[in-house]
């Protein structure tokens, strides 16, 4: 059956002050959006899609401090329909701050973006997609981030993709580097899979739907040339028993001051 084109789609989102509540603070965002479709036989379907992100600001304890947010889908059609509602934690982690590094322990976000649409070697594929976010980008994981100087660092990270398992087969781990280089932004990175993500079997992100190595090395840059972002990163993908591959993308990106409030901004990239 053929549909004709979407002729209404209404989207509110608001967001919610931060507002004390005894020595917490609650912030975040709710969103609505409805759509509705005429079909060729006359008739009309529509859709109602709502949620709620929501974020405890915690007062730190010393140099350790405790985040928890979460969203809801469908509050309120949980309430008044029988939609069933669902929740997510994107957040609840512990983080202190040693001298020489900092820990992070819990479910947490993890990527490794640097303002490109997309990313093939981002720490999970498919975690940011046009400035979308994804689940896959929330991951119970441990971290440990070494500053090395004002625009360089060092991030360690393991994560348990199927569950908490000490199995060194069931982690992903990754090491991603980070420099100032003359006015660039430079990163090198190494990931490797846990063993059924590799597979295309229980993975998070686009692992999972698309077979690839369980193990690759990426490079980016990000800088600016005159005017113009510039932007590009490139891949290698390997591991036992899979075909090598390789990803490239170049990206260029403009930005435009239309007035106080306003400001127009072009992205162009190519990715092969």
């Amino acid at each position: 059956m053929q549909k004709l084109p979407i002729i209404l789609l209404l989207v509110i989102c608001g967001t919610l002050i931060a507002t004390p509540v005894f020595a917490v603070e609650a912030g975040g965002e709710v969103g609505f959006s409805y759509a509705g479709t005429w079909l060729k036989n006359g008739n009309y379907q529509d859709e109602l899609t709502d949620y709620l992100n929501l974020e405890l600001y915690l007062p730190p304890l010393g140099e350790t401090e405790l985040s928890y947010a979460f969203r809801v889908g469908a509050p309120l059609q949980g309430l008044t329909d029988d939609e069933g509602t669902s929740y997510f934690t994107k957040k609840l982690y512990l983080k202190h701050r040693f001298a020489p590094f900092h820990l992070t322990v819990g479910r947490q976000p993890v990527s490794w973006s640097f303002g490109s649409l997309l990313n093939p070697v981002d720490y999970t594929l498919g975690a940011e997609a046009f400035d979308e976010e994804t689940s896959s980008k929330y991951t119970d994981a441990v971290e440990v981030y070494i500053p090395l100087n004002w625009n360089s660092s060092l991030a360690l990270v393991t994560s348990f993709p199927a569950g908490f398992a000490l199995e060194a087969g069931k982690m992903k781990w990754g090491i991603r580097g980070r420099f100032g280089v003359k006015g660039y932004d430079l990163t090198f990175n190494y990931v490797q899979e846990a063993e059924g993500a590799a597979a295309g079997a229980g993975g998070d992100g686009l692992i999972g739907l698309i077979p690839i190595p369980r193990q690759r090395v990426g490079f980016t840059f990000k800088g600016d040339l005159g005017d113009l972002g510039v932007y590009g990163s490139f891949g290698h993908y390997f591991g036992e028993g899979k075909e090598q591959g390789h990803s490239h993308l170049v990206g260029v990106d403009y930005s435009y001051n239309i007035d106080y409030y306003s400001k127009l901004t072009m992205q162009l990239e190519y990715l092969g």
